[in-house]
C-alpha cells in the first residue's frame, strides 16, 4: 500500500475488479456470523500511516439512525483498495477480514464518491419520511377504532369503478378459463361501502388504494390511498367534527413521535382556524354576483367574461362551474385555515342529496392548498340515482370517455331501502402532505409511477 497517498490507496483497477468478481469472489455470500460491522463502502484512506475504512453503516433499527463510520482497517489483503467502489456492500468480520456481500454494478460514471454521499443523505431523509408515513397510517386507523367504527375491506377488482364522469378508470380483463369479463380498478370504494350500509352497520370505514388513469400533478397520482367513512343516520355536521378531530389526532401522533426520537427535520402543522363558507356567500361577498341553484350556463358564462376567466372549449354547465371554482373560489382560501366549502349547485351533487332550495347537501374540506375531503349527505333515492347514472354517462360521452353500465347491485340495495347516512372520502397522501408541509405527492411514494 502507498502510505504517501492521502486519498484512495490506488486508483480503481477495473480489470482487476472484473477478474476478482469473476474468478475469486464467492458470489453473494450470507452476512458472516462473526460480522462486526457492515454497510456500504465509501473509501479506504491512509492517514498518518494507518489505513482507515469509511462506510455507511447499516443495521440500525431505524434507517435514519444508520451513520457514516470510519474505522481502522487491518485486512492484510491489499486488493480491496484497488477494486472496491462507492456503494459496494461489505462486511468487516471480528478478525478484521473484509467480505464483499454484493458489488455495486451501476455504471462507474454514476458511482462517484460525491454522488454516493448525496444519494445516501437523500435516502436517509426519504426513509424518515416513510417511517413517518407508517406512524401516520397507524394513527388514522387507531382514530376510527377508538370511535368504534367497523373497518371493512372492499374489492379491488370491481364491476363498476365509480360514477364520477370526468374520471378515466383503469380497465382490466378478468379471465376464467376461456371466458373473460371487462372489469375495473376502483376510482373510489364508495359504491361498495354503501352496499354494506344497507345491512344496518352504524359506523364503517375503509383505508384502501384507488386508481384514476391519466392523473399526474404535484397533487395527483394514478394510484393513491383513500380513506372513506360513513355514519348511518347522521348528518354532515358530525362528519365535519370527525375531520377536525382526525387532523388533531394524527398531528399529535406525528408530533409525539418526532419529539420522542429527537427529530427536528419536520414541522407538524395544525389548522390555524376553522372556517365554514359557501359558494353563494363567496360569489356575493367577493364578486357581487348572485349565485343560486338555478344559475344557468349563460349567467355563469357572463360571470366568466366579467372576471376575465378563460373558458374556451367548455361544453357543459358542470365543466364551467369547475373552471370557475378553480379560478375564483379556491383561490380565495387562506391556506393555514381548515375550510369547509358547502352549498354546491344541484348539477354538482354527485352522489349527494339536495335540500329544499336545490343546493347539494355536500361539502369539501380545504387546508394548506389541498382539497382534502369530499363529503355527502348520501343519496338513497333509487329513481334519482338512476337519473344520475344516466347523466354521468352522457357526460362521459361528451368527454370522450367510455360509458359504464350502472352498478346493478348498488341499485338493488337502493331499491330495497338504504338508510339515510353521511359519508366522506379523504385523500390520505394529501392530509399527510398538509400536516408536514410537503408540496409534491411523488415525495411521499416509495417508487415513482412514471419514469
Amino acid at each position: 500500500m502507498n502510505s504517501n497517498n492521502e486519498n484512495n490507496f490506488l486508483k480503481i483497477d477495473l480489470i482487476l475488479r472484473k477478474q476478482f468478481l469473476v474468478k475469486h469472489w464467492q458470489a453473494y455470500p450470507a452476512k458472516p456470523a462473526n460480522c462486526r460491522v457492515w454497510g456500504r463502502f465509501l473509501e479506504i484512506k491512509n492517514t498518518s500511516g494507518q489505513a482507515q475504512l469509511t462506510l455507511f453503516k447499516l443495521g440500525a433499527d431505524f434507517f435514519e439512525e444508520n451513520e457514516w463510520l470510519t474505522i481502522p482497517f487491518n485486512d492484510s489483503s491489499e486488493i480491496w483498495s484497488q477494486i472496491l467502489i462507492p456503494g459496494d456492500l461489505i462486511a468487516v468480520q471480528s478478525d478484521e477480514r473484509l467480505v464483499l456481500l454484493a458489488p455495486n454494478l451501476k455504471p462507474l460514471e454514476v458511482t462517484s464518491k460525491e454522488r454516493f454521499i448525496e444519494n445516501i443523505n437523500k435516502m436517509k431523509k426519504d426513509w424518515l419520511l416513510w417511517e413517518l408515513w407508517g406512524v401516520y397510517f397507524r394513527a388514522v386507523k387507531l382514530f376510527f377504532e377508538n370511535k368504534s367504527f367497523l373497518e371493512v375491506t372492499t374489492p379491488i377488482i370491481v364491476s363498476h369503478p365509480g360514477p364520477e364522469p370526468t374520471l378515466d378508470p383503469f380497465v382490466i380483463n378478468l379471465k376464467k378459463n376461456s371466458k373473460s369479463l371487462e372489469r375495473y380498478l376502483p376510482t373510489s370504494p364508495e359504491l361498495n361501502i354503501k352496499k354494506l350500509l344497507s345491512s344496518g352497520v352504524n359506523r364503517v370505514f375503509e383505508v384502501t388504494k384507488s386508481f384514476r388513469n391519466n392523473e399526474f400533478s404535484e397533487k395527483h397520482l394514478p394510484e393513491f390511498w383513500i380513506l372513506e367513512w360513513y355514519r348511518n343516520g347522521e348528518d354532515l355536521e358530525v362528519i365535519k367534527q370527525d375531520i377536525k378531530e382526525l387532523i388533531h389526532f394524527v398531528s399529535c401522533s406525528l408530533n409525539e413521535f418526532l419529539k420522542k426520537r429527537g427529530i427536528s427535520d419536520f414541522l407538524v402543522n395544525k389548522p390555524k382556524e376553522i372556517e365554514e363558507t359557501s359558494f353563494k356567500s363567496i360569489f356575493h361577498k367577493i364578486y357581487d354576483f348572485n349565485f343560486y341553484p338555478e344559475t344557468d350556463f349563460q349567467k355563469l358564462q357572463d360571470f366568466c367574461i366579467q372576471q376575465k376567466i378563460e373558458y374556451r372549449g367548455v361544453q357543459t354547465l358542470e365543466d364551467l362551474f369547475a373552471v370557475v371554482t378553480l379560478e375564483k373560489i379556491e383561490t380565495t382560501f387562506l391556506s393555514e385555515n381548515l375550510i369547509f366549502l358547502q352549498q354546491y349547485p344541484p348539477y354538482a351533487a354527485a352522489l349527494a342529496k339536495r335540500d329544499s332550495e336545490g343546493w347539494a347537501l355536500r361539502f369539501e374540506a380545504y387546508w394548506q392548498g389541498f382539497e382534502l375531503a369530499n363529503a355527502f349527505c348520501e343519496l338513497n333515492d333509487y329513481q334519482e340515482q338512476l337519473k344520475r347514472f344516466a347523466r354521468d354517462n352522457e357526460l362521459k360521452k361528451i368527454y370522450g370517455l367510455n360509458q359504464i353500465p350502472p352498478d346493478e347491485l348498488f341499485l338493488k340495495y337502493l331499491q330495497a331501502g338504504t338508510p339515510p347516512a353521511a359519508g366522506v372520502a379523504l385523500g390520505l397522501e394529501r392530509l399527510f402532505m398538509a400536516i408536514l408541509g410537503i408540496r409534491d405527492i411523488e415525495t411521499v411514494v416509495m417508487q415513482p409511477h412514471w419514469e
